[in-house]
């Protein structure tokens, strides 16, 4: 009997369409993403001719910075990554191919928690080595300065017995990242699959007018908790130490809640999506 709910097959042939479908739609956005740092070597080098007459590439820091806002916009994109789903014909389209909507919902976190971030680090990361390769005046790469500074990190934590409290929460900080990460991202890949237009403005929106009202609620707990907190006393070290990594694991389980909620609700609108 052939599994209409999901059928690893079916959902392998699929994933592959919507894969290369996922290319065609985002192609030069991709090319812009992945060429921040092309970009920025080109302007950098064009100042540095012009103002100072002297062949000068971007510190180590300004490629950082520059990565660190594409990642930002890149988030911002999610909001089309799937928004043609409200489109009457390109969603009417979606809807008629077959692959069941469990299928569907798989290759959508796939592509949007796995393949696009890990193009979007591989190419960035690549060009910046091509660069640092080709131009001698560079500092040195984004991945090997990453690398020092994890690799010097870890030498303290193995090193300092004051750092206990660091080293013990670290798998729970990573984990803690990874779900805010796919949060944000997920976020507004929904909103883009809810709002017909206006898909960024829309999402932000919503972020506002959630933070307002929970701005106002939070006014009438911030008094009583600052005065606990003050006040609070801890009888050693240990016992402070228990209470911040307990503190942040549940942190990272509202975070899981969160996520699986907005999982929820992408799932939720490919099985009532109709035009």
């Amino acid at each position: 009997m052939k599994n209409e709910v999901f059928s690893f097959k079916r959902f392998w042939t699929y994933f592959k369409y919507d894969l290369v479908q996922l290319y065609r739609r985002h192609a030069k956005a991709a090319l812009l993403f992945a060429g921040s740092g092309l970009i920025l070597y080109v302007a950098w080098i064009a100042g540095s001719l012009v103002f100072d007459h002297c062949w000068s590439a971007p510190n180590i820091g300004a490629r950082v910075v520059v990565a660190m806002l594409s990642a930002a916009a890149l988030e911002f994109y999610y909001a089309y990554l799937y928004g043609f789903v409200t489109d009457r014909r390109k969603g009417s389209s979606y809807l008629m191919i077959p692959a069941s909507k469990t299928e569907k919902f798989v290759s959508i976190l796939l592509n949007a928690l796995v393949v696009v971030p890990v193009a979007f680090i591989a190419v960035q990361l690549g060009v910046d080595a091509l660069l640092c390769l080709l131009d001698p005046t560079m500092e040195g790469t984004m991945a090997g300065g990453g690398y020092d500074v994890v690799a010097g990190l870890m030498e303290r934590l193995a090193d300092e017995e004051d750092l206990l409290l660091l080293r013990s929460s670290m798998s729970t900080a990573f984990i803690l990242s990874l779900l805010s990460f796919a949060f944000n991202y997920l976020y507004f890949l929904l909103c883009g699959m809810c709002f017909r237009k206006s898909k960024i403005v829309g999402a932000v929106a919503i972020v506002i007018g959630v933070t307002f009202v929970l701005s106002l609620c939070s006014g009438l707990f911030i008094g009583p908790l600052t005065e606990w907190a003050m006040n609070f006393d801890f009888d050693d070290v240990y016992e402070a130490q228990t209470f911040a990594r307990g503190f942040l694991r549940g942190l990272t389980i509202v975070e899981a809640f969160m996520v699986l909620g907005i999982g929820w609700g992408i799932f939720h609108r490919l099985k009532t999506l109709k035009h």
